[in-house]
């Protein structure tokens, strides 16, 4: 029995159209739905199901047959299925159980992977006690979700070789199964994050000092829109330029005022800016700046905590240059001029000593 594939987007469809030769075209974005009907079961005691594989009465969508188990709790099946066809670029970020059942109580679902159990056992696929029509209905029940991957790590390629399936343990005294039906959804995920400095703690009004920010995207997706923000310091006047990593793009520059910037960034790519601002002369206090990036809608961001990065520096004035001279003169008229540097009020500088000739 062949099973169907079906396929929804998701979240904002981001669509984009393109008119060729009078047809309209739609690409949709990445998030979306991938629904698989049951291709193959198998059960933990044939006596304990009627029919029992190899019958194909619970493959395939519903059909008004079933396969009942009326035995003491605890007997399981468990299905496969075939490939999703999952694009490259879209990441599983929910999986979820439909059955298309009749049980008298809840009972427990797992994941499976390549035939081993993984990730957490779920004990809420709900009841569906619906009387004997229950055959001939296409009422369906299910757990998990678009948010829930059951506790593993599943990727994309997992489904699409046809290696997840689920195991229904029965909780209950009879159970009836028409069909069931595994649905993985997706969507894009990187991790953006952001590192700042300029390598000071002190800078003098009327300097200059240059910070380097750099977004990375440590993956797993690539990530196409997201924006680089930074909001300089009203006593700070900046100039910045940007430089990405080969595959990646953002605005070269140079451009003058605050960091507002929209970039592209393949996995593992950069996107490195070069802030240059001039110190007010009558700056003060601390300079503090933040450089932030966000994700484009439709794109998790599974570590939020490194999507932003602080650097502070303390203005100083830096004060004229004061000197004063010691004199030291021996018996024999001899002596030496020791001459001390002040820079700055709280930094007492190096002396330099100069020997005196008398005459």
């Amino acid at each position: 029995m062949f099973a169907k594939a079906r396929i929804s987007t998701l979240l904002s469809l981001a669509v984009t159209t393109l008119a060729l030769g009078g047809w309209l075209i739609a690409a949709p974005a990445f998030a979306g739905t991938y629904t698989q009907n049951a291709s193959g079961w198998s059960v933990n005691n044939n006596a304990d199901w009627t029919p029992s594989p190899p019958s194909t009465n619970p493959l395939g969508g519903p059909n008004d047959l079933c396969t009942g188990a009326s035995t003491p709790t605890g007997s399981w099946a468990e299905f496969t299925f075939p490939g999703f066809g999952i694009p490259a670029g879209e990441t599983v970020t929910g999986i979820e159980v439909r059955v298309n059942y009749r049980a008298s109580t809840d009972n427990t679902v797992q994941l499976t992977n390549g035939g081993s159990l993984v990730g957490t056992a779920k004990t809420d696929l709900p009841d569906a006690f619906i009387g004997a029509s229950f055959c001939s209905s296409t009422f369906y029940v299910g757990t998990g979700g678009s948010g829930d991957l059951w506790g593993t790590s599943l990727t994309t390629a997992d489904f699409n070789a046809g290696n997840v399936g689920f195991r229904i343990t029965q909780n209950a005294p009879t159970v009836d199964i028409d069909a069931v039906e595994l649905i993985a959804y997706t969507g894009v995920e990187a991790d953006l994050g952001v590192t700042k400095s300029d390598g000071l703690t002190v800078v003098n009004q009327g300097a200059s000092l240059t910070y380097t920010i750099t977004v990375t995207n440590h993956g797993p997706d690539d990530v196409t829109g997201a924006t680089v923000t930074d909001t300089f310091p009203a006593d700070l006047t900046c100039t910045w330029t940007c430089a990405a990593s080969a595959g990646s793009s953002c605005t070269a520059g140079p451009v003058a005022g605050d960091l507002s910037d929209t970039v592209d960034l393949l996995n593992g790519g950069t996107a490195t800016y070069s802030a240059v601002c001039d110190v007010a002369a009558n700056a003060s206090g601390t300079l503090s700046n933040t450089a932030s990036v966000a994700v484009p809608s439709g794109v998790t961001d599974p570590v939020p905590g490194n999507d932003s990065a602080t650097d502070n520096d303390t203005a100083v004035n830096e004060a004229p240059v004061a000197q004063c001279q010691d004199v030291n003169v021996d018996a024999n008229g001899r002596g030496q001029r020791f001459v001390r540097s002040q820079r700055r009020p709280h930094h007492v500088g190096a002396g330099t000593a100069e020997t005196l000739q008398s005459g």
